[in-house]
């Protein structure tokens, strides 16, 4: 319930056959349900925003601008499915010798458009992002360590939004062979990476389990604040899996305290002694599959 409005919200998922998804009796999109009971899950997966290979960051970047506009979501599907055209069409090319025409063209100017507009998303993103996870980093690792994100990008990162289509143009125009010869896009926001700074340093390759471990929960925090910004349903619900038995018990109690203003809370734990005990509120118990109050 928020404010006056209530959703009734009814989910079947099903072994076979496509899942349904109900909101207050009408049936409704997964995307609309999204915009409408926002929700942010952390998991111990998330060590890979911070470890794993850019696609991860690519996909977190994505999913925060499609939750920020629908006509964005849209984009970025569109720029799959060009990207998947394009690269088919170079892979002819490679595989016949032939001389590019303008259909590579036509799918190259379309890339870019629908690239610059992801670039220009990501980086407005980025910008929101960069002081929200300073601000959790510090409160959990309580130290003097500073935490920041920013783009790597195919083209520089100094681009002015007015140039980006032009650089982009003028990046494919001079690297159309290597493209051809290697049958694949080399460039755009598929290939863009966030990186993850610490104290000036790459937390990909210089941070303990620890400070990966916090710099993953920052920015997932970093994110509620983002969703609370833009939904127009309030505060996301939290889902929090199995986070505590991660942290030492100083980051635990200050997480605890940090998490105090959340409206809508889950906690999962293989152990509730690691839950700081000003979280600890209704308890269910999963026993062989069943939930137990």
């Amino acid at each position: 319930q928020h404010d006056t409005r209530r959703l009734a919200v009814d989910l079947r998922v099903t072994g076979s056959g496509a899942n349904t998804i109900r909101v207050n009796g009408a049936v409704t999109k997964r995307r609309e349900l999204a915009r409408l009971l926002p929700l942010v899950l952390f998991a111990p997966e998330d060590m890979e925003l911070v470890r794993g290979e850019p696609e991860h960051r690519r996909m977190f970047l994505n999913d925060l601008v499609a939750e920020s506009s629908p006509a964005l979501a849209g984009d970025i599907a569109d720029y799959d499915r060009v990207l998947r055209q394009r690269n088919t069409l170079l892979k002819s090319l490679r595989a016949t010798s032939s001389i590019p025409t303008g259909t590579l063209s036509t799918w190259t100017e379309s890339l870019i458009g629908l690239a610059t507009r992801i670039i220009v998303a990501r980086r407005q993103i980025v910008d929101a992002l960069s002081p929200r996870l300073s601000a959790h980093y510090g409160a959990i690792a309580s130290s003097t360590d500073f935490a920041t994100v920013t783009m790597s990008e195919s083209i520089p990162n100094d681009t002015a939004e007015p140039d980006i289509a032009k650089a982009l143009r003028t990046l494919f125009h001079v690297k159309q062979r290597d493209e051809i010869d290697r049958g694949s896009t080399l460039f755009g926001p598929h290939r863009d990476d966030m990186l993850i700074v610490l104290n000036d340093l790459p937390a990909r390759t210089h941070s303990s389990q620890g400070e990966a471990w916090s710099c993953a929960l920052s920015l997932r925090l970093a994110q509620v604040d983002i969703v609370r910004r833009d939904s127009i349903a309030g505060d996301p619900v939290v889902v929090l899996d199995d986070v505590f038995s991660e942290l030492d018990a100083g980051r635990r109690v200050r997480l605890g305290e940090h998490l105090a203003g959340i409206e809508h809370l889950i906690i999962t734990a293989a152990d509730v002694a690691t839950i700081p005990a000003s979280l600890v509120g209704r308890q269910h118990t999963v026993v062989g599959g069943r939930i137990d109050d």
